[in-house]
């Protein structure tokens, strides 16, 4: 779907921004359902990404159970340092008693009524929990390789997004990009298109084929 900000009402903004980050926070603070492959494949349920770093700290400091913490490898250094600044800008943004976790902030955040005034900060939130979604899944070895669309998004017409890499710097990427199992998606204007839609979706592009199978490739 289109959104041009010039040619629509805010309601419609508003509700935009707001699906956006009820789409993030569940990202990060949801549990999540996944599919184990074999004969008869099943679908399991785990832990939110929060969850699962917050816990997997506990059990490397050795502290879960009441146990004397321990040095850590500096992975999850690294983990501990993503948990404390999303923990605290949680607390500078969304005001509770002290005691309240930070999954709780954001998810008691997708029953409140929100203005169209709000739209900026409802973006920049969603902004920065889709980029610690991102970190979280590199973090827990979960983050999925991504094969940049050459192409203009058909829904958008952007071919370029500017985003800031790990050193903070900011750079140009495709705006268009391909998951394997996921779909094609636009990090302009986030739309997307399932596997199912591949074939009409190189028709739009003009292409004979997007680069699904070379994903594949890039695994073996």
């Amino acid at each position: 779907m289109t959104i041009d900000a010039d040619h629509v009402d805010q309601p419609v903004l508003l509700a935009y921004a707001v699906e956006q980050m009820h789409n993030a926070i569940h990202a990060l603070f949801s549990f999540r359902l996944t599919t184990i492959p074999g004969d008869t494949p099943r679908i399991t349920r785990l832990e939110s990404r929060y969850t699962e770093i917050a816990d997997s700290i506990a059990g490397q400091q050795g502290t879960q159970n009441g146990a004397v913490a321990r040095s850590m490898p500096p992975l999850w250094v690294d983990a501990t340092d993503w948990l404390h600044r999303l923990d605290t800008q949680t607390r500078d943004w969304i005001s509770a008693t002290s005691a309240t976790p930070t999954p709780e902030r954001w998810l008691t955040q997708l029953d409140l009524q929100w203005r169209p005034q709000d739209t900026v900060i409802l973006q920049r939130w969603t902004d920065t929990l889709e980029r610690w979604t991102a970190q979280a899944d590199q973090l827990l070895g979960n983050a999925s390789t991504a094969l940049p669309v050459r192409a203009a998004c058909p829904a958008c017409g952007r071919r370029w997004v500017y985003r800031k890499d790990n050193t903070g710097e900011w750079v140009r990427t495709d705006a268009l990009s391909i998951t394997r199992g996921v779909g094609c998606s636009c990090a302009g204007c986030r739309a997307s298109w399932g596997e199912s839609q591949y074939e009409f979706l190189a028709r739009v592009l003009g292409c004979d084929a997007l680069p699904g199978a070379e994903l594949k490739d890039a695994e073996n």
